[in-house]
Formats: C-alpha cells, structure tokens, sequence
C-alpha cells in the first residue's frame, strides 16, 4: 500500500476524505467503520454507504469515513484469491498504529465466474467435509463482484452508482459497436474484435455522435478496459440522467458491460485494456474522433506511426517558389560545390558552360514540381 510491504505498513492522517488506487482487484475495507463512496474515477455520484468495495487497474474511488472512537483503524487491501493484505493505518494522531486483522477466507469463484459454466467440478473439495462446504457457502457471497464478502456486509457493486445531478447528454445512442475481448493464451496475444493492435484500424467516431460501446468478453481473466480523452456512461440500470461517468469498466470473465459515448473531444485517444501487459500483447486500439465523415479518416495498419527527430528528418530541396531569372550562374564554380542529391553524385559540373544555357525553360523534377529558372 503506498509502495510499502505488510511490514512497513503505511500510515496516514485521520482526515475527511480518502482516495485509493491499485494494480489488481482487492477488496479495500477498514473492520468496524463504514466508508461513503463519493466518487467514482474522480466523477462525483451520490454516496453510497459499504463496508468494502472492489476495484482494479485504473479505477479510483473517493470515500469518506467518520472514526466512532479515538483510534487507530486499519485499512486492508485484500487480493481476489486471498494470498494476504496489504495494510495501512488510519490514526487521529501521528504514531498510531492499527491491528492487523485476521486473515479471511479464500474467495468463492465458480466456473460461472470464469466463464466456464454453472458447475463447480473444477474445484478440489478433497479436504472439505459436506458440512464445511455448505458453511463456507452460506457465509460468503459468490460472483464476481460480491465474490468472499461475508452475508450481511455492503459490497460496492456497479448497480450502485448514480451520479451526482443531472447527465447532460441523455440522448439515445445512434449506433452500437461491440468490442469482443478475446486471446490466445499458447501464442499470448490479446485482441479486441480478433485483432492486435498492430493488425487493427482505429475505431471511428464522428465528433459529437452518441454511441454505446458493448464489451463482451470471451476470455477467463477479467479486463480493465479504459478509455483516454473522455468519459463514458456506465449503463448499469439507473435512469439515464443519473448513469454515472466513467473512464475505467471492469469486464468479468465471460461477461459484458455496455456504456454510453458522446464523442466530443477531436483527436486520437488511446482505448485499452490496462492490463499493460495484455495492452503490449495486443489489447489495444485508438478511438479516433473527428469531424470529417468517418469514411474520410484513414486506416492506421501499425501499432505507432514513425515520427523522426530533426536529425532523423529528410530535406526536401523543393525551390519551386525561387526566382533564379537574375542569378548569373557563369560565375558558379560547381567544382567547388557538394550537392548532398544522390542522383547527382558522380557527376562532373566544372566542365560545363552555363553560361550558354537557357534559364528561361521549364524542367520538371522528380516530385513534379516545375522550376521556372
């Protein structure tokens, strides 16, 4: 937490409002406070009291907590599968420390939750007694998103968002395009609808159209798909006024989510999964939103397009806008002169008498370009 082990756990002030941030999926909690959630990817929606709240790459979340008693509390990170914690303590006074709870049960993911189907046959139950099992299940929540909460806790789920006053844009989406979220996990390559990005052209938006973007995803990991440039509406079951904003959506193995664009920002964003790994694998591709008909807006084959330094940069020796008609060329000496121009290389100009020649026509270069000399 903070860039520090369990043994080194961070510490902090005791102050109104906390922001966290992580690389993965734990379930962040403080035993015996709740926390009011406030903000959602640094969008305001209307407070939602839980008792620990889900999140993964790229997401953030504000939330608010009110110390009953004058302590020290702990906040906890846990990870999806349980293998430890990462902790801090949240103190009135400096020097405080919080206790280290214990450790909880390992997390209930069915096959469903992995998009493999409803059975539990891949599970090793050798060393559980039916007893044990039943208990452990009616304990704990199973799915994605509730996945190890015990009964009777609030876990942050999507459903939960509103956001905070009025959408402005509550217009029905003009046309949908799916993003099929797919791998090969023996060559390790990562697309979105069957490309890599180097295989891909960009996703075209023409500037202010309202799109919904379905993200259905075919693969067992869950993805962070995260957008650049702008933010999305989440729809995930309130009144289109309140959909909250979002720059980040988490898509569950085997699951989809759907949000709302209005592409009102012109330029090339960046639309990934954060995964960076999965990105660098092939996850990837640009939104280009312009106000050209999308038909207008070329195709970009390669992964990044090649932009050369100065030194890298070629000169083009156009002098089509020159007027030579006064320059007295018999003076010239060329035999002094090195034209950096590969097709004149070898070519010998002391020899030659300009001052018979005709500067009044007309010659045509390579790139098409008369000279008037």
């Amino acid at each position: 937490m903070c860039g520090q082990r369990c043994r080194g756990s961070f510490s902090a002030r005791l102050d109104p409002a906390i922001e966290n941030g992580w690389h993965g999926y734990p379930a962040v909690r403080i035993p015996g406070l709740k926390m009011q959630v406030v903000s959602s990817d640094g969008q305001n929606v209307e407070p939602v009291s839980v008792d620990e709240f889900r999140f993964g790459v790229a997401e953030t979340y504000d939330v608010i907590v009110t110390p009953k008693e004058d302590k020290a509390y702990t906040i906890t990170a846990e990870p999806i599968d349980r293998s430890g914690f990462a902790l801090g303590t949240l103190a009135p006074r400096d020097g405080m420390k919080g206790e280290i709870p214990e450790q909880r049960f390992r997390t209930l993911l069915t096959m469903a939750d992995m998009g493999m189907g409803h059975d539990m046959s891949g599970m090793d139950h050798s060393k559980m007694t039916p007893e044990e099992m039943e208990d452990m299940m009616a304990e704990m929540e199973s799915g994605w998103a509730k996945a190890g909460t015990p009964k009777g806790d609030k876990q942050l789920s999507y459903s939960d968002l509103r956001y905070l006053g009025t959408q402005k844009d509550v217009r029905q989406p003009e046309r949908e395009i799916l993003v099929r979220l797919g791998g090969n996990m023996e060559r390790y390559i990562w697309t979105m609808n069957g490309k890599k990005y180097s295989d891909s052209g960009p996703m075209k938006l023409r500037y202010g159209e309202r799109v919904r973007l379905k993200f259905v995803n075919d693969t067992m990991m869950a993805h962070p798909m995260h957008l650049h440039g702008m933010f999305v509406q989440l729809e995930n079951g309130q009144p289109m006024e309140k959909l909250p904003n979002k720059h980040t959506v988490i898509v569950p193995p085997g699951g989809s989510y759907s949000v709302l664009l209005t592409a009102d920002e012109a330029g090339e964003w960046a639309f990934h999964c954060h995964l960076l790994y999965h990105m660098a694998a092939g996850m990837m591709t640009k939104a280009v939103v312009a106000k050209l008909d999308p038909s207008d807006i070329p195709d970009y084959a390669k992964a990044a397009p090649y932009r050369p330094n100065a030194a890298a940069k070629p000169m083009h020796h156009d002098m089509g806008g020159m007027d030579h008609s006064k320059m007295d060329h018999s003076q010239m000496d060329h035999g002094q002169m090195k034209m950096d121009m590969p097709a004149m290389e070898g070519m010998d100009h002391s020899k030659m008498d300009h001052s018979q020649m005709n500067h009044d026509t007309k010659t045509e270069t390579q790139g098409g370009h008369n000279h008037a000399h």
